[in-house]
């Protein structure tokens, strides 16, 4: 009988995206951006299903499969330089300027996570637009408090993928097909 390596997730870092093009890939690998900072990340998947009841009882499952998909990450600070590709804003004169009609383009992302045999998973969302993150702060106390910032979007599928996971301690993982699957023909290793 084989044996499985008990592995928890310790850690999480590399928050990367990347615009998609209208034929929904990235051009080349200078288009993945990294923002450094990430402190947690929260994937929300929804599967509708409905019992069918026949025979006085339950008979069957239908499964729509994922309906809803979302995502939200929290980032200690993001740069105004990421604004435009990742949220759709527009920057003049070093200023952020959001317009009443602005709209969020279509992106893909990925980050990995730690595991306690110091190993990585990486995780990686395939189309999605993140909505604009909501101001919380507050005044400088007697001690230094940190305020972050959090946006979430919402993900489809593409070429009916809704989110990939890979592991580094699974023997056939190669990093490099992960990134060239989220971010559709990329060809290259973690940038």
């Amino acid at each position: 009988m084989a044996t499985t390596e008990k592995v928890a997730k310790i850690g999480l870092s590399e928050f990367k995206y990347a615009k998609l093009n209208e034929k929904e890939t990235v051009e080349s690998m200078d288009d993945i951006k990294n923002i450094p900072g990430l402190q947690e990340a929260k994937q929300t998947v929804v599967m509708d299903s409905e019992i069918i009841f026949a025979d006085d009882g339950p008979y069957l499952i239908l499964n729509s499969g994922i309906t809803e998909l979302k995502l939200e990450v929290g980032i200690v600070d993001i740069p105004t330089e990421h604004k435009p590709d990742l949220l759709g804003v527009l920057i003049e004169q070093g200023m952020e300027i959001y317009k009443k009609d602005l709209t969020p383009p279509y992106v893909a992302v990925s980050f990995r996570f730690k595991l306690s045999n110091n190993k990585y998973g990486y995780f990686g969302m395939m189309k999605g637009q993140f909505s604009l993150p909501s101001a919380d702060m507050k005044t400088q106390g007697e001690k230094n408090e940190a305020q972050t910032d959090s946006i979430e979007g919402n993900f489809v599928a593409r070429n009916d993928i809704m989110y990939i996971i890979g592991r580094e301690d699974h023997p056939d993982f190669k990093l490099e097909e992960f990134m060239n699957k989220v971010y559709g023909g990329v060809s290259a290793s973690t940038p």
